[in-house]
């Protein structure tokens, strides 16, 4: 959901260059770490966008995600992390958002002969 939420909330309405940047990499031996990184509207404008629209429907994908995260998680001795920053230019103003999840993985042992 944090994908689409960049499409569908930071840039569907925003004018101009439009950019989202999707990494992913093992950044410890026990995380993997996915940034999602747009350039829209920000978090803030979106939401005032979204409470003039003549349909509010209450978004569930996120809190399904963290909900599926946490029940993975129990299977390893760390949990997850989540982090929405709301990226700001020097005079305060949004430049889009930022989601940083570390989800933990195991180490695979291979067996040699």
């Amino acid at each position: 959901p944090f994908l689409e939420n960049a499409l569908w909330h930071g840039l569907s309405t925003k004018e101009g260059d439009k950019s989202i940047v999707l990494e992913v990499e093992k950044t410890a031996s026990d995380f993997v770490t996915i940034k999602i990184t747009d350039n829209g509207v920000g978090r803030a404008a979106s939401r005032k966008i979204e409470s003039n629209k003549s349909l509010n429907r209450k978004s569930v994908g996120i809190a399904l995600t963290m909900e599926r995260l946490a029940n993975f998680s129990k299977n390893f001795s760390t949990s997850y992390r989540l982090n929405i920053i709301d990226l700001k230019d020097d005079q305060g103003n949004a430049m889009g958002t930022q989601v940083i999840i570390d989800i933990p993985v195991e180490q695979l042992r291979l067996k040699t002969a």
